[in-house]
């Protein structure tokens, strides 16, 4: 047994010697299970009106884009942005009926998505939205005259949503069963006709606060063939809001959500000088203040809205031949997408590049997709906004040395359309 026993002892210490130490695991890269990087889109088809869509991106990618309604998927299309970062989805490629949502999922975090839609006598324009405001206020809308305003509210996700939505007139907080709780069905848009629920409102606005999910929410305003589409706005203190030339009865809405009053401050900056306090006033609660802009010239300016609470601003446009409702920006960056800006048949184009800091500032301008070549480079001092003329295209990138704000505005025969640019995010 001694011998035995020995032999083991010499066994096991060879197995000591001649067996490699197992390494303890390396963990590899976490996996990313970040949602893609996507945006909400509002859909119209409807009428002799159609959508398509504008997707701009930094990188050359592949991405997809969906509509949805009453709880399933409608219509999809892949598209890739190719080496001009863009595309253009026709509205042959989707099935939009009615007022319904869109779901446009990007190659990258620096992409942006916008939505035009086109009918015989105008159009308007719209970015999609990628993330839904905790407070949502939207304002502009009237049903007087026979006016047409809805109000959308869009689940893109599988869950149920709910909101609750407080609609505001000239004659105070409005009372009607249609409003309060509202749920929202999975994959499903729920479209309040203003019209049919409280007709004859000169002034209308909505400020939605989701409950449970996510809520997207947008305005479609009809006014005697006249047509505009715009986001609502998470309210905040200091809003920019670059303002394009005269040629329309032009209108700054200032909109109060609180129950308690709000002071605000609007400057100007215009052609040739800088104006403090170019209007001032007190909101009532739940209120809102209008500011015809009829500034004596027809250059293009930019405003300021500073507030003690949060407030939403909103840009607004009228003439005979066409209508459009904007929000102004509450950032500033040095890089801009300008998805569907275009310069429209019988008509001009043009960004708006507004410099709300001090220092001049060196502001690239670049055509993406339309096969047209524009490559433009201004200097812009502080202060001061410059209007840049565009060729047709599928979008456009803003680089900037210094923070800028960027909108652009389309000037066709059927009127005005406005929409704001998008910040780029990392590169």
């Amino acid at each position: 047994m001694r011998y035995v026993a020995a032999l083991v002892i010499a066994l096991m210490t060879a197995s000591t010697v001649l067996l490699p130490e197992i390494e303890p695991p390396t963990p590899g890269p976490e996996a990313d299970l970040s949602p893609p990087p996507l945006a909400i889109c509002p859909m119209v088809g409807a009428g002799d009106r159609t959508t398509e869509a504008a997707v701009l991106s930094s990188i050359n990618g592949s991405g997809r884009i969906s509509t949805f309604s009453s709880g399933a998927e409608t219509s999809a299309a892949e598209f890739v942005t190719g080496n001009t970062g863009s595309v253009l989805i026709p509205a042959d490629d989707l099935s939009v009926v009615g007022l319904t949502g869109g779901l446009v999922e990007f190659p990258s975090e620096s992409t942006a998505a916008g939505v035009v839609v086109r009918g015989e006598t105008s159009a308007s324009s719209e970015t999609c939205v990628s993330v839904a405001p905790q407070t949502a206020f939207i304002a502009g809308g009237t049903t007087a005259s026979g006016a047409q305003f809805s109000l959308q509210l869009v689940n893109p996700y599988a869950g149920p949503a709910t909101a609750e939505v407080t609609v505001i007139s000239e004659s105070g907080v409005e009372s009607n069963s249609r409003f309060g709780v509202v749920t929202v069905p999975p994959l499903s848009s729920v479209t309040l006709n203003m019209a049919e629920i409280i007709p004859g409102r000169e002034t209308i606005a909505a400020e939605v606060v989701p409950t449970r999910g996510s809520v997207f929410a947008f305005g479609h305003q009809r006014t005697e063939g006249r047509s505009a589409l715009w986001s609502a706005l998470e309210p905040r203190q200091d809003w920019w809001l670059p303002v394009p030339e005269g040629g329309a009865n032009r209108e700054l809405i200032v909109s109060n959500p609180l129950n308690s009053d709000v002071e605000f401050q609007v400057d100007l900056y215009g052609p040739e000088e800088f104006v403090e306090g170019f209007t001032t006033g007190v909101i009532p609660a739940l209120g809102e203040t209008v500011i015809p802009l009829d500034l004596g010239f027809n250059d293009e300016v930019a405003l300021r809205v500073i507030a003690t609470g949060p407030v939403a601003a909103t840009l607004k446009f009228e003439q005979s031949r066409g209508l459009s409702i904007s929000g102004g920006s509450s950032i500033d960056a040095t890089s801009w997408l300008l998805p569907g800006a275009e310069s429209p048949v019988g008509g001009e184009g043009k960004l708006i590049i507004f410099n709300n800091g001090i220092e001049e500032v060196d502001a690239n301008v670049r055509a993406l997709g339309g096969g047209f070549e524009f490559n433009r480079t201004l200097t812009i001092p502080g202060g001061m906004v410059e209007g840049v003329v565009i060729v047709e295209a599928e979008g456009y990138r803003v680089d900037a040395t210094g923070p800028v704000v960027v909108a652009w505005v389309s000037l066709p025969e059927s009127g005005r359309n406005m929409s704001m640019g998008v910040p780029v995010i990392d590169g």
